[in-house]
């Protein structure tokens, strides 16, 4: 059986251990999972679920600052759909490559 006072000892004796601060609190594992998944493109729906909020509007007005990206993802998207490029996504940004096509005359 876990018992509470046993779980927070351990956990900051893993703090002292990794070299963090001591102030850090388990809760606070929490928020930085949910930003780290946001940040690389989890959907906000499995995240909400994952935290186990009640309807995914409670994620939104808590983690909604860390989607700015997410308009020029969606443009991002749109674009190389309608022109052929392609898409390269990172953790933090995508790039759309178009290939051009040579259409001079070559004689």
């Amino acid at each position: 059986m876990l018992w509470p006072n046993d779980v927070w000892a351990t956990f900051k004796r893993l703090l002292k251990r990794a070299g963090l601060r001591s102030d850090i609190r388990i809760h606070d594992l929490r928020h930085a999972m949910a930003s780290f998944w946001l940040a690389h493109g989890v959907p906000v729906k499995v995240v909400s679920e994952r935290l186990g909020h009640a309807n995914i509007s409670i994620t939104l007005q808590i983690y909604g600052h860390l989607l700015p990206n997410m308009q020029e993802q969606a443009a991002a998207d749109m674009e190389a759909m309608f022109l052929g490029g392609t898409i390269h996504t990172s953790s933090t940004r995508t790039v759309v490559t178009h290939e051009t096509q040579d259409t001079r005359d070559n004689d």
